[in-house]
């Protein structure tokens, strides 16, 4: 592993990967698309290490396809989240459900999931929103990339209540 930042400082946070095409694939697109990525902390152990360069013990966060015998899911990329600030939009998310119950949820009994699948169905901007990407506004779920409906589904799954 070989570490290369000249702009270093103290908030640098180093995510380590298996050379693993799919995944190295999924970071340039993001990166060449100037997104945020999202890491998904518990798809990470954090380690320290020594630094080649320097000799200096660093923090590092590698990724659970180092240990797992499974790397059918744990090296499809499905680890890098497109959606900037998701936990933050999460929270959105289920605030406004619970707002949504407590004024109709007599009339109209659902769960987070359905309130959102609703949400991206009928409001015209949930996409550009939820990817921070105004050039989304007006696409259907079925419209995104491969890379934006994985995040997608993965977003709208982790309000499922039986998980």
């Amino acid at each position: 592993m070989r570490f290369v930042n000249e702009s270093e400082g103290k908030t640098t946070r180093y995510f380590v990967f298996p050379e693993d095409e799919p995944i190295v694939e999924r970071i340039i697109q993001i990166a060449r698309s100037q997104k945020i990525w999202t890491p998904e902390m518990d798809d990470f152990e954090e380690e320290r290490v020594r630094k080649e360069e320097t000799g200096d013990i660093i923090k590092i966060y590698r990724h659970c396809s180092f240990w797992t015998d499974d790397y059918s899911d744990a090296n499809n990329g499905n680890s890098i989240c497109m959606i900037p600030n998701v936990e933050y939009k999460k929270s959105v998310m289920n605030n406004q459900y619970i707002n949504y119950m407590r004024g109709n949820g007599m009339w109209d009994p659902i769960d987070a999931q359905e309130y959102i699948a609703r949400l991206a169905e009928n409001d015209r901007s949930f996409f550009a929103w939820l990817f921070d990407d105004p050039s989304l506004h007006g696409i259907e779920s079925w419209q995104l990339n491969d890379e934006q409906s994985s995040s997608w589904r993965e977003f709208w799954d982790s309000f499922d209540c039986y998980i």
